[in-house]
């Protein structure tokens, strides 16, 4: 291979890249707002669920037993400000306790009890008020359960240590950016082919070999470079910089190939733009899992950029090191590989 080619090429399709206007606006501005969306996002995490009460009676031997980890319970001095409070949000929800509760709890009898929630309240937590309320119940009466509970995290104790909604959303931004700048590769791939650019060069001393390494190697660098300074501004990384940085260059390589895939289906830059649209989407399944714990099933793990996304959150979020991560290191190199030659082939194919 004459590496001494590479230098032309590389130069010839940057200066392609940021004469297309749009592809340069959404480089620049993406970037720009993906640090203002992340920056503008909560960067803390608040465990504690309020809940309203109103007790017609006595309320301080109620407010002594609802008072556990995790729950704050707001007195409230009237129904109508308890009311109020549910409908404004203040509280997650409300807790009406009617008159004479703590004597027909003596007696045996069964009070009712209202529980006042939003509309818009999940199904869910509708099914964590009327808990309260049964355990609530259970305290006043004086007659616990004969049960010895031993409780028993699975996997990593968040407790007191939950993940803020910006910081999932690293793994997120990471593929949408990977996958932007492989879309301004892949049209202008495309456009080269529809107006015979490519095939021009084909015929001249060029190789094949050194004009791919150009595409790649444009295509690597512009994306690794984005990636990895939005990663630096908005703190991806700070634990492991290495592995970070390691993880987001085997994720560059994988959308390059993915680039040459898309640039040897489309015709012209809409259609390359509508399947790259649909790709992203595909690719995003996984950070969204990661955003939305429980929303994504095991299925996700067939899609290539979950090992992207998994190992970007387990480093960056929760600490992880090599030890812990290597499988996904060796899957995307697996797949790189995969991705890269076939594109090769595939674009090699269309241009005879």
């Amino acid at each position: 291979m004459r590496w001494h080619t590479l230098s032309p090429l590389v130069a010839k399709d940057l200066a392609l890249f940021f004469r297309n206007r749009f592809f340069a606006f959404i480089t620049i501005l993406g970037l720009a707002a993906y640090v203002g969306l992340y920056l503008a996002m909560p960067q803390t995490v608040d465990e504690i669920i309020e809940v309203g009460l109103h007790a017609r009676s006595d309320a301080e031997p109620v407010t002594e037993i609802l008072n556990a980890q995790g729950l704050s319970f707001l007195s409230m001095d009237s129904e109508q400000e308890l009311r109020q409070a549910v409908l404004d949000g203040v509280v997650m929800g409300g807790i009406l306790l009617p008159e004479g509760m703590l004597a027909d709890l003596a007696q045996g009898a069964r009070p009712t009890v209202a529980v006042l929630v939003p509309s818009d309240t999940p199904a869910e937590m509708r099914e964590v008020m009327v808990v309260l309320v049964e355990a609530l119940a259970l305290g006043l009466s004086g007659s616990p359960l004969n049960l010895v509970v031993h409780e028993e995290t699975l996997g990593p104790d968040m407790g007191g240590s939950q993940i803020p909604p910006r910081d999932r959303m690293l793994p997120l931004l990471a593929v949408v950016v990977l996958m932007m700048e492989t879309l301004g590769l892949a049209s202008l791939i495309a456009e080269e082919i529809q107006t015979g650019t490519l095939r021009a060069l084909m015929i001249t001393p060029l190789g094949v070999g050194e004009l791919f390494a150009a595409k790649g190697f444009t295509s690597v660098t512009m994306t690794f470079a984005q990636v990895s300074l939005l990663m630096l501004i908005i703190g991806g990384l700070q634990h492991q910089p290495l592995l970070i940085l390691l993880t987001l260059l085997l994720g560059s390589l994988m959308v390059t190939g993915i680039g040459f895939l898309m640039a040897s289906w489309g015709k012209e830059m809409l259609s390359v733009m509508g399947i790259g649209m649909l790709v992203i989407i595909v690719l995003s399944i996984p950070p969204f899992g990661v955003l939305f714990p429980g929303t994504v099933t095991a299925w996700a793990r067939l899609i290539p950029s979950h090992h992207l996304a998994d190992t970007i959150h387990q480093v960056a979020n929760l600490g992880a090191g090599w030890g812990q991560v290597w499988q996904n290191l060796v899957i995307l190199l697996a797949v790189d590989v995969l991705l890269f030659g076939l594109g090769i082939a595939v674009l090699k194919r269309k241009l005879r």
